[in-house]
């Protein structure tokens, strides 16, 4: 039709300017959508990123109990928001706006037997314009086990070297 034909056409234009904006967006329905699921995840941030034609959501989260930060992957996932493919859940240590962090997170405390998901015959968008139909949508939980395991929490904690807070630097470095 003339109005799909537009839309292929005016998406061929969008401009990184205009993925920034619509990524904005996505962030503020997603955590619209997110937060209220099980009378209130603690949700502390939702970023998307430009850079992967907003294909890509981070969920910041404080997982209280067993299975919140998978909750709050699917609830990404099925937000009105349909462009995004991947979500990522990342906990309150990790800066959810620094794709390196989030690497750190997704290298240091995934499990891919039991953290990584994916849905197959979700809608999505071509460059966030026309719906394409049916795609493969996945999620990743990267995030630490909940406030409720402090224990096992614990064993995720980012490694500092000893007496790191009593090191000057400028003693290692040649003058």
């Amino acid at each position: 039709t003339a109005a799909v034909s537009r839309q292929k056409k005016d998406s061929a234009t969008v401009t990184f300017e205009t993925l920034r904006m619509d990524a904005l967006a996505i962030e503020i329905a997603v955590a619209e959508h997110v937060r209220p699921i099980e009378s209130g995840l603690d949700i502390l941030d939702v970023r998307c990123f430009p850079e992967t034609e907003n294909r890509l959501v981070v969920v910041k989260l404080r997982p209280k109990v067993e299975g919140q930060s998978k909750t709050a992957c699917m609830g990404a996932l099925s937000s009105p928001e349909i462009g995004p493919r991947l979500v990522i859940a990342v906990d309150d240590d990790v800066d959810a706006s620094d794709l390196r962090d989030v690497s750190w997170s997704f290298a240091s405390r995934l499990h891919a037997e039991y953290d990584v998901a994916g849905i197959d015959g979700l809608p999505a968008t071509q460059d966030g314009v026309a719906e394409i139909g049916a795609v493969f949508k996945w999620f990743v939980d990267a995030a630490k086990p909940p406030l409720t395991q402090p224990e096992k929490r614990a064993e995720f904690d980012r490694a500092t070297p000893k007496n790191l807070s009593s090191t000057v630097l400028d003693d290692f470095l040649p003058d």
